[in-house]
This record gives C-alpha cells, sequence and structure tokens, in this order.
C-alpha cells in the first residue's frame, strides 16, 4: 500500500489483544482506518479456547472466531518483518503496511522443548497422521480431537509438559477415562504462577489421577506404527497412541522473534507510533527485572491499553496512565480450583488498602473480563489484598456493575460508533439501499424485530406517535431478525411490513448479521444512535416511548445547537397499497343462516360474507384504526383477530352475538348483529404491563376508584381491567362465559359479562405443564373447545397444541383445579413441519385450531402453510408416562392440507356429499393470500404423514462458563423521569432455567437488577428465562416553598422484558474475576 491507501493504525494479529485493541479503538469511537492483520488459518479466535472447549468438542474453530468489527479491515497473511522507523509491517507475500501507528499483538509460538525438536517433522510412522501433536492452536486441538476418536477412554495419551495447556489438557483427558503419561521437567510445574503452596497441591492431585513423571526429562520421542513411544532419561519407556507437546511458548515478534520491550505505556521506546501488547510484549517489574505475560485475561486488558495509547498519540486522547499487570484467574484441575496470577506486579507503589481476602497472596487476584461472543472488552471490579498492585480501572463499551448500599446501579454507555446496517435488502425506501452515512444528521431509532412476536408488534404501536410528532428529525428503520424459518421468507417480510403498517424503512437481515454486530439478544431491542452517528442508548423490550420521547427532545436540542441535525423528510418511501374484499383476515365463524363473519385484520373491521367466503354482505367497522363504539359505518377497530358466537342462550343476557377480540386494541368488544352495534365489555383500551401498578381500578381507602395493581387471585369488572393483545375468544359451558387467549402476556382468562380474572399461566413465556398457576404459555392465539369441555390451545410461540381442562366452577371464583398439558411442541427454539408420534411431531407458529367431529383436532399450522391434525390417543385424552400433571397427551400428528399462505383459522363445516354421505369441509382463513379456501376432507380424516424436518431458531447461541455468572439487567431512568418506588420497589427480577438444573442457584425473583447465579458444569446446554421491570415517574416540579407541587400527580411508566436466551456451557477457563451476563433494560 502506499501513502495514499495508507490506514491510520495497523494492529498485527488476530488474538486476544488484537482483537481487544480494534474493538476498543471502534469503540471509542475512532473513526479512521483500521487494519486487522492475521496470520493463522480460519477466522481470528480465542487461543485460550484451544484446550479448554475445541480440544474438549465444546466449540468447534469456527465457533470460537473472535466478531471482528464490521468497519475493520482483516487482512489475511503472516507479518515477517518490520521496520520500526517506518511503522511499516512486511507480510510474506511481500505487500508492506505502513501506519501512522502500529500495534504488535502477535503473540507467541510453541516451544518444543529439549528431545522433542524433530518432533514436527515426524511424517507419522504408519503412513498417517501424525501421532504426535503440539497443542496450540484451533486446528492443532482439532487434529488431536480426531486422532482421539469418538471414544478417548480407549486412548493412552503422553503429554510433555505440566504448563497451563499440559495440565489441564491431561486432567480432562483423565475425566473422560483415557490413561494418562503426564511428563515434566519440573517437580512443582506451575509454582511461578499459583506459588509453591499451590504449586504443590497441583502436583499432588497430578499423581492421584494420572501417571505423572514430575521432575523428569525426556531423552528421545519416537513414532512406530499405531503410536508413540517416549523415553525418559533413567531408562523409563512410555508407551501411548498419542503424545501431545505443550512445553509453553515464546514471543514471536514479525521477522526477528523473541520479545518486544514496552514501558508502562505499552509503547515501544525508541519507535514513536509503535506498541505491542499481549504475549510478544516485554515489561519490566518494580527491581527492573523483565517479564512477559501469557494469558488471556492481561492479553485483552493489554491491547485495550494499546489502543487508547495509540488513541491519545492520534487524536489527543486523556493518558489513562501506567498500564498495571492484574491477571488473576482460577485453574480447575480435577476438579478442584486453584488460584493464581499471570505477572507479577509492576514497579507501581503497593496499595496501603486493608486486605479484604483472606489468605490473599501479594499478586494481583482478579483482573480484566471479557466475552469472546461480545463487541467489547470491559474490566471488572477488583478485590485486592494489601500487596496488590493499585491502578486505576480501564473503561469500555459496557459499564460494570456496581453495588452501593446494597443496591446495583449502572452508568450510561458512552458514545460508541454504530455499526453499518447490513442484510438482504430494504423495504419501505423505494428500492433504495440505505448505508448510516445516508441517515447522518438524524436521530436514529433502530428496532430490532421479528413479526412473529407480540411484544415487538406492542413496540410498533408504542412508537407511531413519537415517530409521527419526530418525523422530521427522526428516522426509525425496523431490522427484521427472524426466529422463525418462515420469517426469513422476503416476501412474508414484505406481507407482514404491510399487514402491521409499518411506516418506516425496514432493513431485512435474515442471516442476523446486524443483530449480532449491535449485541442484541432479546427481541424487541431498541437503539437510539445519534445525528453523529453513535449509540447513546440501547433497551429491550416494551415500555420505553416515554423514555425515548425524551431523550430524543435532548438530542434536538444538543444537535440544533452543534449545527449537527438536518431537518427534513426522511428516507421513507410508502408502498403501493393493496385492495380487496379482505386484507390479512385473521380469523372466521359461520353465523346462523350460514353468512360468515370474518375478522378482517388489515382493514380494522369485521366483514360478512356469504356462504360462498366471497360475496361481501356488509362491514361492521369504519375501516380506521382506533377503539371507538356505535354503529357499523361509526364503530372502530384495531387488528381484530378472535371471533366467537354467543350462545344463543346466553345472548338476551349479555346483549350482543359475537365477542371479538380487538388485538391492538387491547379490548373485547360485543357485536349485534341484528344492527351491527359494537361496545366494549372489556377493557380499558390501554395494554396490561407485568408488574405494573396501574392495571385495573381499584377503590381507593375513601372508596373513590383509582389504578392499582393486578392480583391475579382476584376478579375484576371486565371494564376496570388493562388488557394485552387478546388474540382468540371461546365460550366454555363448564366455565359459564369465554376463555380469551391472552397472547400479550402468555396467559388464559376468564370472561363474563360481570367479571375477568386470570385462568391460568403465570405471564412468563415457555412450555411448562402442571397446574393453571405455575403453567407457562408462549403468546396462546387460537382456542376451540372439545367435546368434554377441555380448550384446546395453538401455542404460537412455543409452536405448540396444548389442552386445558378442569375449567368448571364459573368465572366467579376462578378454578383451583385447572391442568395445563402438551400434546405437540418442544419449546421456544424447536420448531418445523413433522408428523408421527405427538411427542417428535413439529409445528411452527400455529394460530388456529378447531375440533372435529371425531373428537379430534385440526391446526392451523401457520408458518408451515398446512393443516394438521392431532388424534389423541385412546383412554382418557391420553398420556405419555403416568397420568399426572405435566404429562404430554399421546396421540398422532397428520397433515391434512399443505401449501396454505399463512392460515390462521379454520371453521368446521360437517353437509352431506352428492349420495347423502357426511361430508366435512375445512373453511381455511388464508391470512396472506386474503382469502378463505374451502378444503374437502375425505371421511376418514386420516391425512397423510409428512417430514418436512426439524428446525431450531438461528439465533446466536452465548456462550457461558459453568460456576459463578454476575446477571447484570441495567436501567437508567428517562432524562426527567426518576424510579418510582411509591407503591413498593422500583424494580424486579424473575430469574428461571430450563431445564431448571441448569441453575444450581440464583434462581426466583427478587427487587435488585442483578443477581449471582451459578451455572451448572453438568448441563450442557439450556435457556436462561430472565424477566426484568422497572417502574420510572415524572419528577414532580417544585412549588414555591421548594416542595413537590401537591396538584401535579406524575405519571407512571413502566419498563419491562421476557429474555430467553439460549445458552451453552463450557469451560470457564482462567478467568481472574465473575463474568458476567448483560441484558439492558435501558442503558
Amino acid at each position: 500500500m502506499g501513502d495514499v491507501d495508507r490506514p491510520d493504525v495497523v494492529v498485527v494479529g488476530g488474538g486476544a489483544a488484537g482483537h481487544a485493541a480494534v474493538t476498543t479503538l471502534r469503540g471509542e469511537g475512532f473513526d479512521g482506518r483500521v487494519v486487522l492483520v492475521h496470520g493463522e488459518e480460519g477466522e481470528p479466535y480465542l487461543r485460550t479456547l484451544v484446550d479448554k472447549a475445541i480440544l474438549q468438542g465444546l466449540l468447534t474453530a469456527e465457533q470460537a472466531a473472535l466478531p471482528v468489527p464490521l468497519d475493520v479491515e482483516l487482512v489475511r497473511g503472516r507479518a515477517i518483518g518490520l521496520d520500526p522507523a517506518r511503522r511499516a509491517v512486511v507480510l510474506a507475500d511481500g505487500r508492506e503496511l505502513t501506519a501512522a501507528a502500529v500495534v504488535l499483538a502477535t503473540g507467541a509460538v510453541p516451544r518444543p522443548g529439549p528431545a522433542v525438536d524433530r518432533v514436527p517433522a515426524l511424517a507419522g510412522a504408519d503412513g498417517g497422521e501424525p501421532r504426535v501433536v503440539h497443542l496450540h492452536t484451533a486446528r492443532d486441538a482439532e487434529r488431536l480431537r480426531a486422532l482421539l476418536g469418538p471414544d478417548p477412554a480407549r486412548r493412552t495419551v503422553t503429554v510433555l509438559g505440566a504448563g497451563f495447556v499440559g495440565s489441564e489438557t491431561a486432567a480432562w483427558l483423565a475425566e473422560v477415562g483415557a490413561t494418562v503419561h503426564l511428563v515434566a521437567r519440573s517437580r512443582l510445574p506451575l509454582a511461578g504462577a499459583l506459588g509453591t503452596a499451590v504449586a504443590r497441591a497441583v502436583a499432588l492431585r497430578h499423581e492421584e489421577h494420572l501417571d505423572a513423571h514430575l521432575g523428569r526429562r525426556v531423552e528421545a520421542v519416537t513414532e512406530r506404527p499405531g503410536g508413540v513411544t517416549v523415553r525418559l532419561v533413567g531408562g523409563t519407556v512410555l508407551e501411548s497412541d498419542l503424545a501431545v507437546v505443550a512445553h509453553g511458548t515464546a514471543p514471536a515478534a514479525p521477522g526477528t522473534g523473541g520479545g518486544v520491550d514496552v514501558d508502562d505505556r505499552l509503547a515501544v521506546p525508541g519507535a514513536p507510533g509503535l506498541f505491542a501488547a499481549g504475549a510478544v510484549a516485554v515489561h519490566r517489574d518494580r527491581r527492573g527485572r523483565r517479564f512477559r505475560t501469557d494469558h488471556w485475561d492481561a492479553a485483552v486488558a493489554q491491547g485495550a491499553h494499546a489502543a487508547r495509547a495509540v488513541l491519545r498519540r492520534l487524536v489527543g486522547g486523556p493518558d489513562l496512565g501506567p498500564y498495571v499487570p492484574d491477571a488473576g484467574f482460577s485453574l480447575v484441575l480435577h476438579g478442584a480450583r486453584s488460584p493464581g496470577s499471570a505477572s507479577p506486579c509492576p514497579a507501581r507503589p503497593r496499595s496501603t488498602a486493608p486486605s479484604t481476602v483472606a489468605g490473599c497472596s501479594p499478586s494481583c487476584v482478579s483482573g480484566a473480563i471479557w466475552s469472546p461472543w461480545s463487541a467489547s472488552a470491559r474490566r471488572g471490579s477488583s478485590t485486592r489484598c494489601a500487596e496488590t498492585c493499585a491502578g486505576p480501572e480501564a473503561s469500555s463499551v459496557h459499564s460494570a456493575p456496581a453495588r452501593e448500599n446494597g443496591r446495583v446501579t449502572t452508568e450510561r454507555l458512552p458514545r460508541v460508533r454504530a455499526s453499518e446496517l447490513v442484510g438482504r435488502g430494504w423495504l419501505n425506501t423505494g428500492g433504495r439501499d440505505l448505508t448510516l452515512a445516508d441517515l447522518r444528521g438524524k436521530i436514529v431509532l433502530v428496532d430490532f424485530w421479528t413479526f412473529c412476536c407480540v411484544n415487538c408488534l406492542h413496540v410498533l404501536d408504542e412508537l407511531r406517535e413519537l415517530e409521527e410528532r419526530h418525523r422530521d428529525v427522526l428516522v426509525v428503520v425496523g431490522v427484521h431478525s427472524p426466529k422463525f424459518e418462515h420469517e426469513a421468507d422476503p416476501a412474508a417480510l414484505a406481507a407482514a411490513v404491510e399487514r402491521y403498517e409499518v411506516h418506516h424503512p425496514v432493513l431485512d437481515d435474515p442471516e442476523l448479521v446486524t443483530w449480532s454486530a449491535y449485541a442484541a439478544r432479546a427481541w424487541p431491542t431498541l437503539v437510539v444512535v445519534d445525528p453523529e452517528g453513535y449509540v447513546v442508548a440501547q433497551m429491550a423490550g416494551e415500555g420505553h416511548a416515554s423514555a425515548i420521547a425524551a431523550l430524543v427532545e435532548e438530542l434536538v436540542a444538543e444537535h440544533d445547537a452543534k449545527g449537527t441535525l438536518h431537518r427534513g423528510d426522511g428516507p421513507y418511501v410508502a408502498p403501493e397499497p393493496s385492495s380487496g374484499t379482505l386484507r390479512f383476515p385473521a380469523k372466521a365463524i359461520e353465523l346462523p343462516g350460514g353468512n360468515i363473519l370474518v375478522a378482517d385484520a388489515g382493514h380494522h373491521a369485521l366483514a360478512e360474507l356469504l356462504p360462498d367466503g366471497e360475496t361481501l354482505v356488509r362491514r361492521i367497522g369504519s375501516g380506521e384504526r382506533g377503539l371507538a363504539d356505535g354503529g357499523p359505518e361509526d364503530a372502530r377497530f384495531a387488528e381484530p383477530n378472535g371471533l366467537c358466537l354467543v350462545p344463543e342462550r346466553e345472548r338476551a343476557t349479555y346483549g350482543f352475538d359475537v365477542l371479538v377480540a380487538d388485538t391492538a386494541n387491547h379490548a373485547l368488544r360485543g357485536v349485534r348483529l341484528a344492527d351491527g352495534h359494537v361496545t366494549t365489555v372489556a377493557g380499558t383500551g390501554d395494554q396490561f404491563m407485568v408488574g405494573g401498578v396501574e392495571n385495573v381500578v381499584v377503590p381507593d381507602d375513601e372508596g373513590t376508584p383509582r389504578f392499582g395493581p393486578f392480583d391475579p387471585g382476584s376478579t375484576y369488572d371486565p371494564r376496570d381491567v388493562r388488557l394485552s393483545s387478546p388474540w382468540d375468544v371461546a365460550w366454555s359451558d363448564e366455565l359459564a362465559g369465554f376463555v380469551v387467549a391472552m397472547a400479550g402476556h402468555h396467559t388464559l382468562w376468564a370472561f363474563d359479562w360481570w367479571k375477568l380474572g386470570l385462568l391460568a399461566g403465570t405471564m412468563n413465556e415457555g412450555l411448562e405443564d402442571g397446574p393453571g398457576a405455575s403453567a407457562w404459555f408462549a403468546q396462546p392465539s387460537g382456542l376451540a373447545v372439545a367435546p368434554d369441555g377441555a380448550v384446546w390451545v395453538a401455542d404460537a410461540e412455543t409452536s405448540a397444541l396444548r389442552r386445558v381442562s378442569g375449567l368448571g366452577g364459573g368465572v366467579a371464583v376462578v378454578p383451583e383445579g385447572v391442568e395445563v398439558r402438551t400434546a405437540v411442541g418442544q419449546g421456544l427454539f424447536d420448531f418445523g413441519h413433522r408428523d408421527g408420534p405427538a411427542e417428535q411431531a413439529l409445528m411452527q407458529h400455529p394460530l388456529g385450531v378447531a375440533t372435529l367431529p371425531d373428537g379430534s383436532v385440526v391446526v392451523a399450522d401457520t408458518y408451515d402453510g398446512a393443516l394438521r391434525r392431532f388424534a389423541p390417543a385412546a383412554g382418557d385424552a391420553g398420556s405419555v408416562g403416568d397420568d399426572t400433571f405435566g404429562t404430554r397427551l399421546a396421540g398422532e400428528v397428520t397433515t391434512l392440507a399443505t401449501g396454505l399462505a399463512e392460515p390462521s383459522g379454520v371453521v368446521v363445516q360437517v353437509g352431506e356429499g352428492p349420495d347423502g354421505e357426511p361430508q366435512v369441509h375445512l373453511l381455511v382463513v388464508e391470512s396472506a393470500a386474503h382469502r378463505l379456501t374451502r378444503v374437502a376432507l375425505p371421511a376418514s380424516l386420516a391425512g397423510e404423514v409428512l417430514d418436512g424436518g426439524a428446525h431450531r431458531t438461528q439465533r446466536p447461541v452465548t456462550d457461558i462458563g459453568a460456576g459463578p455468572l454476575w446477571l447484570d439487567v441495567p436501567f437508567v431512568p428517562a432524562p426527567g423521569q426518576k424510579l418510582d418506588d411509591r407503591f413498593g420497589p422500583s424494580t424486579e427480577l424473575r430469574v428461571s432455567a430450563t431445564p431448571p438444573e441448569l441453575l444450581l442457584s440464583g434462581e426466583g425473583v427478587g427487587v435488585e437488577l442483578g443477581r449471582d447465579l451459578v451455572i451448572n458444569p453438568a448441563v450442557g446446554e439450556g435457556v436462561l428465562h430472565v424477566t426484568a421491570r422497572a417502574a420510572s415517574c415524572d419528577v414532580v416540579p417544585l412549588g414555591p416553598d421548594g416542595e413537590p407541587d401537591p396538584d401535579v400527580f406524575p405519571a407512571c411508566h413502566l419498563a419491562q422484558q421476557d429474555w430467553g436466551v439460549p445458552v451453552r456451557v463450557v469451560d470457564r477457563g482462567e478467568p481472574g474475576d465473575v463474568p458476567s451476563l448483560t441484558l439492558p433494560l435501558r442503558g
């Protein structure tokens, strides 16, 4: 490269130090050109995972890859030379890179050791793969794992070297049953890092669990057909199938090899603009002795510190002071944990703070905590003893949790450059592709959503007013990152954008590229980017509209004053509107007389059709989104979905004929068929917020009605309760009232003309059977009553068919005998199209369900585009296992029809065929095709057995280490607001897991937005369920007397989110402090 193309910064080495350097540069807002040189095969990765995860099969090399920021150039090539004066790096292919600053992070190479110098040249005595492996790279680990075969317990392995890698490898091999010989020249390996006493204990554990030869030297290593012979000085011969060489490492500076001396700012003396970090950097302790660290914690900390030193040189950033080595860790060998330090304390005055750790040795006992799967590094808080180093903690993108007076506090994110918006294409832009540069000068709100998610739909509604009010300065960008396979279909996404009236640009992100770049972990996630392109806030879940509005006002004032705000039209281009009798119909019912009433969700109305399902008779509703009662021309709906006929005997009592689940209005509406009059019969029109204090109207001490918290054990006047996206309704004779599928907070409710209350569900999202009070649902969207009085539920987000029984007792007394059982479905992230035994069958986001004449069930399998039939096994509903609460329902699943366009409802019509034989027709609501389709069924109703495969949500899995884990849920009240503790604690955190065994401790409910968890190493994977809520209120202005104005009642705001985080449990490796999992509620 010539000077014209010269990057501002070149970082050489793609390991922990190099990756930390480039992510810190971008995280600190550096917008110059950054090049990362990577000299190994494959993607950059974290080397500490070589033996801890890749060798053990916990991760592949690809899964251990370090995510390089999208705006960092990755240059593949091995650095072979360096000209310090010119800051020029020479690559093996002849290219030369010069830059304003260079960070050397080339790490180290394996040290072969005496008698094995020729081992790499051994070619395999039997003509196959060499059986002596130097364990240093990811490919080394994969090759060694392949040589071990599927059953390592049948292997004998000689490990040469008992440092970190050698000891950990030997201990793991012994744990899985292999016969292990461990050879080390030192009688006390790791004494320098662990101290003599701990190293002695480690040596004893080695001798207890394997064949240890400590204090012995290797004389010769010889390959033979089928194995390796190692002869030790003194005559001992060790025969094994394989040998692993792990004699430590040596620094690897480009060209010369060896290490690079650095000062206390990690700069190379005499070479301005040249820095070094990680295992290649050579430091001096307080006595002037040279040392280096070969530990991933230290590498991350040094990479970040070097990057900040570069920023100080190039753009005048602050001097953060000397680099302070602080790389404590704990080593797990043979089931026991040992603390240690990767480096001595540097030349800094010792801290005079009193010791807080009993038995603490004079070394740094905790330090950098970093997750290779997040976009940045952070520094954890340290607990140090009197002999440890004192120094400033480094900062980064994610703020570390701190505890003050027993409460968890968090800080706002510092300025971080927003990542580019990358995907398959754009909608609502008139065919134009957008970049962040195109949006510079506007406040950008990035909304990560997926159209199956009811919480995402709530956020779309929350943002409508804000978007319209600030359209000249605010651009909302929807990033559609799909959960289900069907949602990745671009045609399905285009239909959803039209269906839900999304009036802003939408990026199609089917591979979750932008989702990953922004470290999103939940749908919905919102990110605010200022007019200069920096991230200023990130939040998850619902209830943030007021906070975003306040933040937008602040940003408008700030950037108006700076001259960086550009007013005017945004990039939104409205698509051509569609037309037709129906528009995204949801469900339908057959009326007395044979006409069909359709919930015409896209038209915000009801449509009555002739029995042919095509000819329009009349519309009920004006067609404008809204909540208004009145006649058919004046009434307004908002995305109505569910319909149910009131039993004829009850119509006079209720005063209406059809009950409507008016989903986006969070209300139930009654329709009188004689004149089309519409009345709101339940709900206030506002959304129920889980954990909120204004969900129901209750009398205060003086009998005055006021909003208050909801009590799940009580029933209420239906007009005094807020609802949350009711999706379907069904009449139950057992209940003597209606069952309501409350999709918005994953519950079933009971309703009659006088009372309304919770029937089943905890408002947690998931698949849990058992008593109604403890069962979990996930967006229940379809209901049908069985001949025996039970209610079938299409549970959309778990792709499940559930059965609810024991509804007797009436709405006045919420039933206590309710039981929930599952027929089909595996959980939140497993779906597909598979027929067969119910416990193995799979569906994909079903929205509708109906019962057939023979007692079987037909399911509108919406995202599979199919009708499915579940036939229960004979007996008492059938069961798999014993017949107790929570057992699955046995039966067979078949396919009745395919090729349907998002079927969301089914009407079963029984009549006679041409020859008088019984004939069953299914009237299917094809929502995405804007029509009703009649499907004739054979008399047998058997259906076809299909297997379209199983799928899992391709959301990135979060790797967490076994053992302690700090869960942090940052929340910051919006400008002009404060935490609201008038009605009790202002925050709440609920934690559980699937399977429950994933958590050894930390489950349950608490009021702090932070929790110490302990992850079970015996559970390989699962889902962490986290629900966080935070209540805030407007700050009351002060009156003339300096006291809060008593005539002002502050508005309440509730932010909430449910996370279902798929996790994979891996070995923690060598952490210096308890790692953390951060799920920003608002930060």
